[in-house]
């Protein structure tokens, strides 16, 4: 026992003069190993003074968007507390490090759909009592995972990054670099269902925030904390709006615009006395669309829509206000997989949904779909309207105006996606975490040692 104590004494000082040569610029790591190896270590309240003077905790920084790296302090000095007193939570010594970009910009505020993803995920690790340490740069991940490898289980990176993670003798982990970065280990980001970088191992290393057919691995998101910390605004209290989510001029001026020859300021004739429904008095549509992704931003949006933003987009809070008031949201093709219309649902607002193209055979086969919220297109109306942009302008016109007439004069209550709930992302993020990849690399590799690919120490 005598010989395993003074191991873990060992182990722990060393850890700790690595902390601190990174951390605090300390240049003899010799009188810290000696002073510190010297400590009480008997389980005793004294086993923290040691900590103190060598192990100092960031609590602030002038910067906000360095915030990041007092969070690593923080987390860096729990981690060694319970570890070295053996008082560690559920799953705190289990460590993921972040070296995507999207992490940090959503710790600084960012609402791109990327960040909103990167925040849930943040969110699912932090209810589950996961330690998670951010870094700005693969080399930066490379040394934080030096310094715990064992207690690592995924490094997250981004998709244009890991490639070069791979080819780095000072990334990756190699019989030059034993604690570099496993391949294993190493899952990347991607929104959409394409990947634009080589994949060192194959597609289940490669996170996705909807259920494409691609073999990604699905993790998710939930905006049920942020949306349900506002409240329904009631039918009888909502605008006679219809928001048309187009959030760039370009989006409205591309090859991928569904709703090209439609008459927005009025429906055809004699379609609402064929489905026995009214616009509500003083209907209209408004958007919020910037002079982004054009060639020609001064080009008006379609008559019968107000662009409530026409030099820059809303504030959040703003956007969010405008939103909860209205009736209906109206997808213009783009952008790709949005979380707004999860918002949308989630605040008692159905959504349109672009399909761009569908088998000719086969229709009504969902799955051979392109929509423009493919994560939405196996629901159905009153909560999604899925329209298709028939190649005949006249169709196109009528379907789309049907389903605006229906959604308007159809309320629906809140509604949160079982796999969009914050539960159900837990789930599937513990199952990510808990996975034995290190099994499933071994068995790639064998199979390319037989068949031929490239091999990576693991």
């Amino acid at each position: 026992m005598a010989l395993v104590n003074r191991r873990v004494v060992a182990l722990v000082a060393i850890f700790l003069a690595a902390l601190c040569a990174l951390f605090l610029n300390v240049e003899r790591l010799d009188d810290i190993y000696f002073s510190i190896s010297t400590g009480n270590f008997n389980g005793s309240t004294s086993d923290q003074r040691p900590l103190n003077p060598w192990f100092p905790v960031l609590e602030t920084v002038e910067d906000a968007s360095l915030s990041w790296l007092a969070h690593n302090s923080r987390s860096l000095r729990a981690l060694m507390q319970c570890t070295t007193q053996r008082s560690c939570r559920p799953r705190q010594a289990d460590v993921v490090i972040t070296a995507s970009t999207h992490f940090l910009r959503a710790l600084r505020g960012g609402v791109s759909g990327e960040q909103v993803w990167a925040n849930s995920i943040i969110a699912a690790l932090d209810d589950l009592g996961y330690t998670v340490l951010y870094a700005d740069s693969n080399r930066h991940a490379s040394t934080l995972h030096s310094l715990v490898p064992d207690l690592v289980r995924a490094v997250i990176f981004e998709e244009t990054e890991v490639d070069k993670c791979v080819t780095s003798n000072l990334c990756v982990k190699s019989p030059q670099h034993p604690l570099g970065i496993p391949v294993w280990k190493m899952f990347t980001l991607t929104f959409f269902a394409g990947t634009i970088s080589p994949i060192p191992l194959d597609a289940r290393w490669v996170l996705a925030p909807e259920e494409y057919s691609t073999g990604h691995l699905y993790i998710g998101y939930s905006v049920e904390r942020t949306c349900t910390s506002l409240p329904v605004v009631p039918t009888e209290q909502r605008d006679p709006v219809a928001f048309v989510y187009g959030k760039h001029k370009g989006y409205w001026q591309e090859k991928n615009f569904a709703w090209s020859g439609v008459n927005w300021a009025r429906p055809p004739p004699g379609l609402e006395d064929e489905l026995g429904l009214k616009l509500p008095p003083g209907f209209k549509f408004l958007a919020c669309a910037d002079k982004t992704y054009t060639d020609d931003p001064e080009l008006p949006l379609p008559e019968g829509i107000t662009n409530l933003c026409s030099t820059r987009p809303l504030p959040q809070a703003a956007f969010t206000e405008q939103l909860s008031k209205v009736r209906l949201l109206v997808g213009v093709g783009r952008p790709w997989v949005s979380p707004t219309p999860y918002d949308a649902l989630c605040q008692g607002i159905p959504f349109l949904n672009p399909i761009h193209t569908r088998d000719r055979a086969h229709p009504e086969n969902r799955t051979k779909w392109t929509a423009q919220h493919d994560g939405l297109k196996a629901e159905d109306a009153p909560l999604i309207y899925n329209v298709y942009r028939d190649a005949d302008e006249k169709v196109r016109e009528r379907a789309f105006w049907t389903a605006v007439i229906r959604g308007v004069n159809t309320p629906i209550e809140r509604h949160i996606l079982e796999r969009m709930t914050m539960s159900a992302v837990r789930e599937r993020v513990e199952a990510w975490l808990q996975h034995d990849w290190r099994k499933d690399a071994e068995d790639l590799m064998n199979e390319r040692k037989a068949k031929g690919g490239k091999l990576f120490t693991l």
